[in-house]
């Protein structure tokens, strides 16, 4: 993985010097560091043995902007150094060997485009993680297991359109993702995706209203890992209708499709579900105690992606994300999120297990700024997490439960060193996927 390392710097270094003109770039640097404590009831999410640990973490980082005429750069990096101090002995010696005095996480992101002409664009899209957090790995996943892997993705895009054809934008591109366990005993895998997508936009500026077709193929291959893994390489491919709707006070994207998976190891059944994707943004929509609420909820469902081969499934995600400033001249704000996913297991040596996962997370946080470009913000946040399962301990294969329970809290403080003003005015409009 230090190969993948070094390639997305390298593709980052390219970037920057190919897309800013120097004479008329507009820089934004801002440095930041973070110091969090935190205390996890259950820390390696087990049914059994639970074991309490405290996490002490030091996040130092970076945000590079850059923005010029006709390009658009931006970089993020961090590293979080993470030291354990475990408050219940290891059950087994197997679980000892496995326990960590520390671990340093690094993230990597980059996002980038440059207008070739007024019709068409070229964009990139990079991401590296060195992470114990599966959510990293696919969205969906089901794992509660803090396993260290690498996750590499690379994403080149054009966007283009024919002049009689302005209002039917065409997006071609590949995306390469690679995840690489640390441990032997998991699969890693590789997955080469061609996606082609298209839309058409009307209504007017404060009302815009876009239709889309996308379809996506892709194929994944697997390596290494235990041969008790029920996995197969695949093929894929997923035909989606896409829209959006945005009104006075909300936003609402909905995505409709269907994904059919066919297996190398024909003994293996073909899978194929009914994706769907919708989300509802709105910093109007709801009001608590006379003052506006962010309100943010999303729906998935889909099948998953990989799951470190622990078998494939369809996903059921729901989440709800609200933001309110309690005392907004003050600095006082609050954050709050519900998380709810069904994991279906529907083949292989899972066929018949379901999973209903659940997660609940609030933060209260104070803001507040020394000399006009320091902000320091002060957090406390806390959660409940757990799992409901109908594979009970002791059924085949794995003979473990997947039920427990989780609670945590946290104390952070973070700086955010605003540095703008010495390299220059910067808008912050960086783009996104």
């Amino acid at each position: 993985m230090r190969n993948h390392y070094n390639f997305i710097l390298t593709v980052m270094g390219l970037l920057l010097i190919a897309g800013m003109d120097v004479a008329y770039a507009k820089i934004q640097l801002k440095p930041m560091i973070m110091v969090q404590i935190q205390q996890d009831s259950n820390f390696y999410r087990t049914e059994i043995n639970e074991r309490e640990v405290y996490t002490y973490s030091v996040t130092p980082g970076v945000n590079l902007a850059s923005k010029t005429k006709k390009s658009n750069i931006y970089v993020n990096y961090s590293l979080t150094y993470n030291s354990y101090d475990y408050q219940d002995p290891a059950p087994t010696p197997a679980d000892a060997a496995n326990d960590k005095d520390s671990f340093t996480e690094h993230a990597v992101m980059l996002e980038g485009d440059y207008a070739i002409n007024y019709l068409t664009t070229a964009k990139i899209g990079a991401s590296y993680n060195k992470t114990i957090d599966q959510a990293h790995g696919d969205v969906l996943s089901n794992t509660m297991e803090r396993r260290e892997f690498d996750v590499l993705r690379v994403k080149p895009l054009i966007k283009g359109a024919f002049p009689i054809f302005k209002k039917f934008p065409l997006e071609l591109g590949y995306r390469y993702t690679n995840l690489d366990f640390s441990d032997s005993q998991y699969q890693d895998s590789t997955e080469g995706r061609i996606m082609a997508d298209t839309y058409y936009k009307f209504g007017n500026e404060k009302n815009e209203r876009m239709l889309g077709l996308q379809y996506h193929h892709w194929w994944t291959t697997y390596s290494g890992g235990s041969a008790s893994y029920d996995t197969s390489d695949y093929q894929a491919d997923q035909v989606r209708l896409t829209g959006h709707n945005q009104f006075d006070n909300f936003s609402f994207d909905a995505g409709v499709g269907y994904q059919l998976r066919t297996f190398d190891d024909k003994s293996k059944e073909d899978l194929d579900s009914i994706s769907v994707s919708l989300t509802l943004k709105s910093g109007q929509l709801l009001k608590l105690f006379g003052k506006k609420a962010d309100v943010t909820a999303k729906a998935i469902r889909n099948l998953n992606a990989n799951d470190g081969g622990e078998g494939y499934f369809t996903g059921d995600r729901f989440s709800l994300d609200l933001g309110y400033n309690i005392l907004k001249s003050f600095g006082v704000v609050s954050k709050f999120q519900g998380v709810w996913q069904r994991s279906q297991y529907d083949e292989g040596i899972f066929n018949g297990r379901e999973d209903n996962t659940y997660r609940l997370a609030a933060l209260l946080g104070y803001q507040w700024n020394i000399l006009g470009n320091i902000t320091i913000d002060l957090g406390l946040k806390g959660g409940y997490e757990w799992r409901e399962s109908n594979w009970e301990e002791g059924q085949a294969p794995n003979y473990k439960g997947y039920d427990f329970e989780n609670t945590y809290i946290a104390l952070m403080l973070s700086t955010d060193l605003e540095t703008a003003g010495f390299f220059g005015v910067y808008d912050d409009d960086t783009p996104s996927e």
